[in-house]
């Protein structure tokens, strides 16, 4: 099996049942999660429910599935606005013939970095009221600055090489270096970073909703039923243990796969490992 394989394979797999969960739960739930029965409240995990009811009878098996799509779709779209808007401006810092726009997009990425998801949360919720997009918004603005450099590195790195003179020398402008060469090769850089991202923003979207910063409290989500659980974890520790083991098993399922894409896109980490063996 190849470096890294078994990562990807065994994250893959973890990842993928949870997203079908999600992906059922639109069509079909064991109960429904928003009803409450008020005479089954906090029960323990029998063959009715199977992981239990919350303080209100909700179903919590029910519910977890029903908050899957919101938290990875939050991570997931939060990631693509980071990488949208950071990897064209990483480009444009890295490639641009005058240095005083690359310092500009640099220092207006620190800028926005200096902000940590929760202040630029904070933020958003005082100006415009709250909800899920909230925090997509917030994990969005906190990942441009970080592929705007990661992008920036990358770019760095391959425009002194010997194909992009020769681009260069053929009349090729700078855009379309950026495009037709740049890009694709440091490509498996940004998918590594863009799957490190995504676990991150799933950590960030249950974050969030503990502190009632992102989805309403009607709608179901992992970090509104711990802080739902806070309280009575005493009387009913099943209320936190459910979603608290689904949001480290989703978070450990993504970086076993940017761990193997690491293994297998990193060609420093092959020559480093090939170097390894041959002192064996």
């Amino acid at each position: 099996m190849k470096r890294g394989q078994s990562q990807i394979i065994i994250g893959g797999v973890v990842l993928g049942a949870i997203i079908l969960a999600g992906l059922l739960s639109l069509i079909w739930t064991p109960a429904d999660p928003l009803a409450m029965a008020i005479n089954q409240r906090m029960q323990m995990p029998s063959a009715g429910a199977w992981l239990g009811t919350d303080h209100f009878g909700r179903d919590i098996l029910a519910r977890l599935m029903a908050a899957t799509p919101l938290t990875l779709s939050v991570a997931f779209i939060g990631v693509s606005i980071g990488f949208i808007g950071g990897v064209p401006l990483g480009l444009t810092a890295a490639l641009t013939p005058r240095p005083l726009i690359g310092q500009i997009l640099m220092r207006g990425g620190d800028v926005f970095f200096a902000f940590p998801i929760l202040i630029m949360a904070m933020l958003i919720t005082a100006g415009f009221g709250g909800g899920a997009w909230v925090a997509i918004l917030a994990i969005g603005f906190f990942n441009i600055p970080v592929f705007l450099r990661v992008t920036r590195a990358g770019a760095l790195g391959q425009s002194h090489c010997t194909y992009i003179q020769s681009a260069r020398l053929a009349g090729k402008s700078t855009a379309r270096i950026a495009i037709e060469h740049i890009f694709p090769n440091i490509a498996p850089l940004l998918i590594l970073q863009a799957s490190i991202q995504f676990s991150l923003g799933v950590l960030a979207e249950a974050g969030l909703s503990y502190l009632g910063l992102g989805a309403s409290p009607t709608t179901p989500s992992w970090g509104r039923m711990l802080a739902d659980s806070q309280t009575l974890m005493g009387l009913a520790p099943h209320l936190a243990i459910a979603p608290g083991v689904v949001i480290v098993v989703t978070v450990l399922a993504i970086n076993l796969i940017a761990e193997g894409l690491r293994q297998r896109l990193d060609p420093r980490q092959q020559n480093l490992l090939g170097r390894g063996q041959a002192w064996r």
